[in-house]
Order: C-alpha cells, then sequence, then structure tokens
C-alpha cells in the first residue's frame, strides 16, 4: 500500500478545511490496513511456529511465538492511535 498521502501530515504543511479532513480519512484507512495486514500474517506467523515445533525447532517457533506477540503489541498501539483520530 502506498503511504504518501502520510507526508502531508508531517511535512510541515498546515492543511485547512476539507483537505485535513481528507488526510484524516487517509490516516483512518491505513490505520485499519495496517491492523487487518498484521493479523493476516499473525495467522501465517501461527502456522509456521507450530510446524517448527512439530520439526523439533523449538528455538525457531519461540521466535516466531515473539514475533506475534510483537505485532500484537504492535496492534494495539494502532488502535489506540486510531481512537485519537
Amino acid at each position: 500500500m502506498k503511504t504518501e498521502g502520510l507526508l502531508l501530515l508531517s511535512d510541515g504543511k498546515n492543511p485547512e478545511g476539507g483537505e485535513m479532513m481528507e488526510e484524516k480519512k487517509k490516516l483512518l484507512v491505513i490505520l485499519n490496513h495496517w491492523m487487518e495486514h498484521n493479523e493476516s500474517h499473525i495467522e501465517e506467523y501461527r502456522k509456521w511456529a507450530e510446524k517448527a515445533g512439530q520439526l523439533g525447532l523449538e528455538s525457531v517457533k519461540t521466535n516466531i511465538q515473539k514475533a506475534i506477540e510483537n505485532l500484537l503489541r504492535c496492534n494495539l498501539n494502532l488502535k489506540e492511535a486510531l481512537k485519537e483520530c
């Protein structure tokens, strides 16, 4: 997904009126997209963590599970950001 629209929020410009609302709408869409995207990765990571465990690769499984935890935390942060928009 392209995120050029986010640049308008941080490039020093001060969009007014409708333009500001349009950028806020884009941000809401992007935040939701990122959370959904992370969820799809989490599902795939869980499958591979299980496969790693079945292969006896416990440290690989553990590290994948840590990555899952990080994505879950990431989504919590993104959800908080979404509430503030």
